[in-house]
């Protein structure tokens, strides 16, 4: 925030930016619960669907991040445990409706509850078998960056999950407008050690793709958590510039995570000029991201994933947009070819 501003004026910004995060929360919560509740009765029907059971256990970890009881996180992940073992006691090579191995949800799974026990002895094993789980999804799929990514990541696992204790020992007692904002520290102070690890790792080997790939995610999660138009665009920018590195733009992941950037950047450009040529870099990145993918089933995720990516883009877009100049409302209402958002 500028140092311009007093105290008064702070808990203002912070209180407003608190209120538009508790509305995109709730917003993505009904859409899960919904799944949820339409994944369960999948089951029902047919009690061999593992790619239901995946789906299920996927978005019960995601379930299990999001909330802030901690009584229900443990309820969420321990279940999410349950039906990803079921998917793949249905079929070892089980995937989610949005691609992703079962078994390596079931490794993010295990990685959750290693940041979460409080007993070293006990999150250890929990990382042992997080790490087994990653090491299989790379074997399964050498093509995904994203899993070898994670196996890499592990290396700054102990320092991660010590500085999650730390801040869920400051949320005891807190008020649940202090917890809130206690949680966004938290994920963002996580996404930093994402970016710093990556770095590092790009210092060593600047043609690694797939952690290319994993830094400019981990960007434009960073610019997701923001509320303020220039700061995000900022941010964007950068996660731009990684990925026009490297060769990440030869690969489909990389062109993906480019287009993912630049249609964010599209919502929240000051500038008409840059937002109306950020649409436009988007849109034919896009393109060429799904037609270099050879494989069938992961056109159809491409697909998936940029539907749901405009609902989340007009989602954050909403949260300033009535402080925003126009030229960043215009770009983030027709963001990904003019699809309205959903959400």
């Amino acid at each position: 925030q500028p140092n311009s501003l007093v105290p008064l004026e702070l808990k203002q910004a912070q209180s407003k930016m608190m209120q538009h995060n508790a509305q995109q929360m709730m917003e993505m919560l009904v859409a899960m619960h919904q799944q949820v509740k339409f994944l369960e009765e999948r089951t029902k029907y047919n009690s061999q669907d593992d790619q239901a059971y995946a789906s299920w256990g996927s978005i019960l970890v995601h379930l299990s991040i999001m909330s802030e009881d901690q009584a229900e996180k443990a309820q969420y992940l321990q279940q999410s445990f349950e039906k990803l073992e079921k998917a793949i006691s249905i079929n070892e090579d089980s995937k989610t409706h949005e691609g992703e191995l079962a078994i390596f949800c079931l490794g993010n799974a295990f990685y959750f509850k290693f940041f979460l026990e409080k007993n070293d002895e006990i999150a250890e094993k929990f990382l042992k078998k997080a790490r087994i789980k990653f090491e299989l999804a790379v074997k399964k799929d050498k093509k995904n960056p994203m899993y070898s990514a994670m196996v890499e990541q592990l290396a700054t696992a102990h320092d991660q999950r010590r500085a999650t204790l730390e801040h869920l020992k400051r949320m005891e007692g807190k008020s649940e407008e202090e917890k809130h904002a206690e949680l966004r520290l938290m994920q963002a102070q996580m996404l930093e050690n994402v970016v710093d690890n990556c770095r590092v790792q790009l210092a060593q080997d600047a043609s690694n793709v797939g952690v290319r790939c994993e830094l400019g995610k981990a960007l434009f999660e960073r610019a997701m958590m923001l509320d303020d138009p220039a700061a995000a665009s900022s941010v964007l920018r950068e996660a731009i510039q990684e990925m026009g590195q490297g060769g990440a733009l030869g690969e489909p992941t990389g062109m993906w995570v480019a287009a993912v950037a630049y249609q964010a950047l599209a919502a929240s450009a000051t500038d008409p000029a840059e937002a109306s040529a950020s649409k436009q870099q988007a849109k034919q990145l896009f393109a060429q991201a799904a037609s270099r993918e050879t494989d069938s089933e992961r056109r159809q995720i491409f697909k998936k994933e940029r539907e749901a990516l405009d609902q989340a883009i007009a989602s954050w877009s909403r949260a300033f947009r009535k402080g925003a100049p126009v030229a960043a409302a215009a770009a983030a209402s027709d963001a990904g070819g003019g699809r309205a958002a959903k959400t």
